[in-house]
C-alpha cells in the first residue's frame, strides 16, 4: 500500500469537496492533519467539508483551530465569519417557524393526556388498554423532545450572536 503525504491527501480531499462527497473530503482531510497538524488552510478545508455536512459545531471549532495557528490572515478571519454566517441564517430560518413548532408540541402533549384521561377512565386493563397507554407515553415524550429542540435552535442562534463581536 503506497503511503500518501499530506498535500495528496489534501488534493483527494479537495477531490471528493468538489464531488459532495463530504463525508470522504473529511476523511482525507484528518488522516492530512494527522501528518501536518499545524497547517491552518487544511483546517479551514475539512471546517468547510463539515459544514456542509450540517456539522456545524464541529466546523466552527475546525475555522477557530485555524485562526488560532495563524491569527494574522484575513483569509482565515473571512471563512471563519461566513460560516458563521451561513450557521447564523440556518438557524433564524430554523426560528422564524419555533412558534409553530412549540404550538404543535403543546398539542401532541395535550391529545396525549386527554387520550390518557379516557383510557383510566373508560377501559379495563386489555391490550389495547396497554397499546393505547404506550402510545400516549410516547407522544408526551415526543413533545417534550419537539420543544427541547425548538429551544436548542434559540440557545444556538443566541450564541452565534453574542460570540459576533469576537471575529
Amino acid at each position: 500500500m503506497e503511503e500518501k503525504n499530506a498535500l495528496t491527501l489534501v488534493n483527494e480531499g479537495d477531490t471528493y469537496y468538489k464531488e459532495k462527497k463530504y463525508f470522504l473530503a473529511t476523511t482525507c482531510y484528518d488522516a492530512a492533519l494527522e501528518l501536518e497538524p499545524r497547517n491552518s488552510s487544511v483546517w479551514i478545508k475539512k471546517g468547510n467539508a463539515l459544514l456542509e455536512s450540517y456539522q456545524y459545531d464541529q466546523a466552527l471549532f475546525c475555522f477557530d483551530k485555524s485562526i488560532e495557528l495563524d491569527p494574522e490572515s484575513e483569509s482565515t478571519k473571512n471563512e471563519r465569519h461566513y460560516a458563521r454566517k451561513k450557521i447564523s441564517k440556518i438557524y433564524r430560518e430554523n426560528l422564524s417557524s419555533s412558534g409553530i413548532y412549540i404550538f404543535i408540541g403543546i398539542l401532541v402533549m395535550l391529545g396525549a393526556i386527554t387520550t390518557l384521561i379516557f383510557l383510566f377512565v373508560g377501559m379495563g386493563s386489555g391490550p389495547v388498554f396497554w397499546g393505547a397507554l404506550i402510545n400516549t407515553i410516547i407522544s408526551i415524550i415526543l413533545g417534550f423532545v419537539w420543544i427541547g429542540l425548538t429551544r436548542r435552535f434559540k440557545l444556538i442562534a443566541k450564541y452565534l450572536d453574542i460570540n459576533k463581536s469576537n471575529e
